[in-house]
Formats: C-alpha cells, sequence, structure tokens
C-alpha cells in the first residue's frame, strides 16, 4: 500500500506564521494529505481550524524539520520566508517531492549583479519547484539570477486570515430584529460578565433601544448569566429557553460557542472575550473579520497578539480596558459610517490574498495527483 503524502508547512520567521497557519488550515479539506505546520513554536495560531493539521511546537529550526521531513514517506514543503538555509539542499531525498517557496520578497533574493549571491542561497531557489513572489520586481529579479520564468509565480503574499465561518441555524429567525441597534459580546468569560453589562446599561443611557446579544464562553454558565443579567435591572431573553426578544428586551442571552457566528453576523460591532482580565489570552478574531464586524477586544489577547496587530494595524480593531472604555467605544462605533469602514476593513483584511493562496493549493493538488499515477 503506497504511503500517504505528507505536506509540510514552515514559516522561517514570525512574520510569515499566520500565512503558514492558513495555508494548513485550508489544505485539510483540499489536500488528500497529511499536513504539517511547523517554525511557529509558541507563536502558533490557537485556532480551532487547526483542529485536523498537525502542530509541530518542537520544531524550531529548519535542521530539525528537515530531519524530520527525511524520515517520513513522499513529502512537499512549503517554505514561508527568505531561502536562508543550506540544509533545504537535502530535501527531498528522492524525486518525489516538490520545494514551494512563498511570500519571497524583492529583499529576500540576493542581486547577482552585485555579487552578493551566496552559493547556497543561489542553489536553494535553483532547486525550488516554485517560486510565489510578493510582487513583481521580486519576479524579475529571480529571472535576472537565472530562474526559469515558468516556476515564477508573482501572485502577491498569501492570505494570512481565515475564512467566513458558517452561520448556523435558520437565517429568518431574528428578522424582527434586524431594525434595531445591537452590538454583541461573545465568548464572555464569566469573569468580565459584570464589565459587559455595566458598559450596556451605561450605553442604555445614551442608546435606549440598544440590544446586546450576549454569548457566553461556557454554556454551562448561562443559568449565572441570566440571574446576574435580571439582578442588573435588565430584562432578558434566553435563546435557550425559545425567548423572543421583543422591544423592551435589552439582552438576549445567546447560545455558547457552537453557534458564536450567529451572533457576530448580526450587530456590526462585537467585544471578544476572554481577554478582559489578566488571566485570559484572547479570542481568535477572524471569524468576526472575515463576516465584516467592527472588533473591540480586550488587553489580554497573548494567543492572537499578530492577529489583533493586524486588524488594529488595518483601522479595523480598538482595545478597551473596562466597563467605561468599552462602553464608550461600542457608541462611537455604532455609528452606522464607521462600523461600515471598520467592518470593511477587517472583511478586505481577510481576503487579501486569496488568489496567492489558491494558486499554492492548486501547485499542491497537482503533486498529490501525480504520486497516484
Amino acid at each position: 500500500m503506497p504511503q500517504s503524502p505528507h505536506i509540510w508547512i514552515y514559516a522561517a520567521d514570525p512574520s510569515h506564521v499566520n500565512a503558514a497557519a492558513f495555508l494548513a488550515s485550508s489544505l485539510q479539506t483540499q489536500a488528500t494529505a497529511q499536513i504539517h505546520l511547523a517554525g511557529c513554536g509558541e507563536t502558533a495560531p490557537k485556532r480551532a481550524d487547526l483542529s485536523g493539521v498537525i502542530c509541530h511546537s518542537d520544531i524550531l529550526t529548519a535542521v530539525d524539520l528537515i530531519t524530520r521531513i527525511n524520515t517520513g514517506g513522499p513529502s512537499s514543503l512549503v517554505w514561508f520566508g527568505p531561502p536562508n538555509f543550506s540544509g533545504i539542499s537535502d530535501f527531498p531525498p528522492n524525486a518525489s517531492g516538490c520545494i514551494l517557496f512563498c511570500n519571497l520578497g524583492q529583499a529576500d533574493i540576493p542581486n547577482k549583479r552585485l555579487g552578493l549571491f551566496q552559493t547556497h542561497a543561489e542553489r536553494l531557489i535553483k532547486k525550488a519547484t516554485d517560486l510565489y513572489t510578493t510582487s513583481q520586481s521580486a519576479a524579475e529579479r529571480l529571472i535576472k539570477v537565472g530562474i526559469d520564468a515558468d516556476k515564477i509565480h508573482a501572485v502577491g503574499a498569501l492570505q494570512t486570515a481565515g475564512s467566513v465561518p458558517t452561520v448556523l441555524g435558520d437565517a429568518d429567525e431574528f428578522t424582527a430584529l434586524k431594525g434595531r441597534s445591537q452590538w454583541s459580546a461573545v465568548n464572555i468569560h464569566k469573569s468580565e460578565l459584570l464589565s459587559v453589562l455595566l458598559a450596556h446599561k451605561a450605553i442604555l443611557r445614551e442608546s435606549h433601544r440598544m440590544l446586546l446579544i450576549l454569548s457566553p464562553s461556557d454554556a454551562r454558565d448561562e443559568p449565572d448569566f441570566k440571574s446576574a443579567i435580571s439582578e442588573m435591572g435588565l430584562r432578558v431573553a434566553r435563546r435557550l429557553d425559545d425567548e423572543i426578544p421583543d422591544n423592551n428586551t435589552a439582552v438576549l442571552l445567546a447560545d455558547g460557542p457552537d453557534e458564536y457566528a450567529r451572533w457576530l453576523s448580526m450587530a456590526p460591532v462585537c467585544f471578544l472575550g476572554c481577554s478582559l482580565m489578566p488571566e485570559h489570552r484572547g479570542s481568535d478574531p477572524m471569524p468576526a473579520a472575515s463576516l465584516g464586524s467592527a472588533v473591540l477586544y480586550g488587553p489580554h489577547i497573548a494567543d492572537y497578539l499578530g492577529d489583533y496587530g493586524q486588524l488594529a494595524t488595518a483601522g479595523a480593531a480598538r482595545i478597551v480596558r473596562d466597563a467605561d472604555s468599552l462602553a464608550t467605544a461600542v457608541l462611537q462605533v455604532s455609528n452606522p459610517q464607521l462600523a461600515a469602514q471598520m467592518g470593511y476593513a477587517a472583511w478586505n483584511l481577510v481576503s487579501t490574498g486569496a488568489e496567492a493562496t489558491d494558486a499554492v493549493i492548486s501547485r499542491l493538488q497537482k503533486w498529490i495527483k501525480g504520486l497516484k499515477r
């Protein structure tokens, strides 16, 4: 029986971690191979969409990577970043695998005309099956150093963020709420609940009909959430009890993690929980960004620093630190024009690079198909 093919994806430095992780996630459903992700170490994204990927947190150097690859079956290597490791010349041990260099920028390619081309770098680049550059100028430099133009693809940087998640359930179930201003607070830990409710009370003083869609991080906390909401003097409708919000409902207590996509899709502004307290490490912001939601988040996001950094730089996310700043941010970002600007910036960040990622996936699918002949 032929061995299952392996696709190894390696991020040469932290700036390429998100692109490498997204490619690995996409390949789970689009390639009949074992998918491996390495080179990320402790910076590997904590994402549910990597559940089918073998993440090697112990492989921190390219030396470890090549040693591990060469002990397995037919393998291909997708390398993100500059070709700066001579050991890649030892891969593959046979002719079955291919090497793809992705996100190659002009600065990653030494200029042969100036005599700066290191011998091993030139050998690696020429050994590559395909090279995917971030710009046309990088592609032109590869041609000048003698790379076959058929191997070079000026596709831009690969996609770094997740695609739009599936929105579960009846799409028309909450149609009556669409004409009402609302914001969502999703993946809320019980230690953050008081801050979220105090923020909502402050919001209601300025925007009397604003509805909060509140979704806990643990569904087992729903009864305690409902009691706390009632004790705050806020009228609550609980989805699990089939209670339908009316015009006087202040909080819709929504389902937990299984239906986060639904709640993210309903409101133009969302606060992502597990981020306000020092013991927290953040929530994955990319599902919200992919749905075009303006993102608010707390300061404790250690597991997703890179993702939030990209969103904040793009103007799609804002940090808050307590109930007062959360209330202020919700009221400001709820302005339709600003919410639309932030939501578009989030969606644009998520979708940029999709064609480049598809090109790499297509090349790997071609390799797998060739193995079966």
